[in-house]
């Protein structure tokens, strides 16, 4: 029953994500048709993808038990992962070195958060004891 408890969670965590990107996507999209800069909804893009990397790092953090760079490290992989799959699918870009540095920034936004969040954890071992 634990097993199927995580491999849900891991299942809806994922999901949560893959939906919020194509969500940013969409409303990235409408307002390029609305006329806003592409090079401004680029950067703002950018912006929102480091800090919802660092918001799921920095969740993954905190529920970990292992060190929060590594943490950061393989979450930051899946998400890129994920985020390669649905850039392949919908907007047939290829990967170039632009790119490659995106998703590294990305990747390190998700190991900071990571780091911060697995520091932030209470512990509850270190407690008042009466």
């Amino acid at each position: 029953m634990i097993i199927i408890k995580k491999v849900w969670s891991t299942i809806k965590y994922f999901s949560i994500f893959t939906l919020l990107e194509i969500l940013i996507a969409f409303i990235m999209g409408l307002f390029n048709l609305i006329g806003l800069n592409s090079s401004l909804t680029k950067i703002i893009i950018l912006i929102i993808n480091l800090l919802v990397f660092f918001f799921f790092g920095f969740q993954k953090g905190k529920k970990t038990n292992k060190k929060g760079f590594l943490e950061g490290i393989i979450n930051g992989i899946i998400l890129i992962t994920i985020l390669f799959t649905i850039t392949i699918i919908f907007f047939h870009q290829i990967l170039s070195l632009a790119t490659l540095f995106y998703y590294m920034a990305l990747i390190f936004a998700s190991v900071v958060g990571s780091t911060i969040g697995k520091n932030k954890k209470i512990d509850s071992t270190f407690g008042d004891k009466k």
